[in-house]
């Protein structure tokens, strides 16, 4: 129970440190700022050295395939990013390695998704709010494309239709977030309240 108590304890500490930033920012909130930082780093070196690096010893190099030396070798080249200038052009070649990855590998599969949706799009025409979601999609595609100047009526009152939709959807999607935001909120008012306080019992606490 000892523990217990001395967990929310830690817990509310370091909320109350946060919520201190509303008032302005102090040394009290930065010690946990850094604290959250430090804590998160140190999470993910010990993470990647036990799924990763280790397993990559133990698993290839120890059992003889030296040959992936080579790659652990150029990777080390990020590390020259911190050298004097006479070797710091070196850090480019895994850099340059990992964006010519990314970029090919988003090249070869990540317009299927897109492509896929758009397919969707023309597919099932069964409805209203079908038709209501094609002519959106064509509204918003010709309030990019045709970007210049236009005599046709029909194209500005599309383009006119196409910014109320995409203010619609911003909207949405910014309603969408805060609402995300105020249930982070909730839930640590909640456990001030329950857990700390006990001025209310909903269910079982947020730790």
């Amino acid at each position: 129970m000892l523990t217990q108590e001395l967990q929310i304890w830690v817990a509310v500490v370091g909320t109350l440190a946060i919520f201190s930033f509303l008032i302005k920012e102090n040394p009290f909130y930065r010690f946990f700022e850094y604290t959250v930082i430090g804590m998160s780093a140190a999470h993910s070196v010990v993470m990647t050295w036990d799924n990763y690096t280790k397993a990559f010893w133990t698993n290839y190099v120890m059992k003889g395939e030296y040959y992936l030396l080579i790659p652990g070798a150029i990777a080390l080249l990020y590390y020259l990013r911190y050298a004097p200038g006479k070797y710091q052009w070196l850090y480019r070649y895994p850099l340059s390695l990992i964006m010519g990855y990314s970029i090919g590998y988003a090249l070869a599969y990540e317009p299927r998704p897109f492509m896929v949706q758009v397919r969707g799009t023309f597919e099932k025409l069964t409805s209203f709010n079908d038709w209501l979601y094609l002519f959106v999609f064509f509204a918003v595609c010709s309030y990019f494309v045709f970007t210049f100047w236009n005599k046709s009526a029909a194209v500005n009152k599309t383009r006119g239709f196409a910014r109320y939709a995409m203010m619609a959807y911003f909207g949405v999607a910014f309603g969408n977030t805060v609402q995300g935001r105020f249930s982070l909120l909730l839930g640590r008012l909640l456990f001030l309240l329950q857990d700390w306080l006990h001025l209310v019992n909903i269910g079982s606490g947020v730790g």
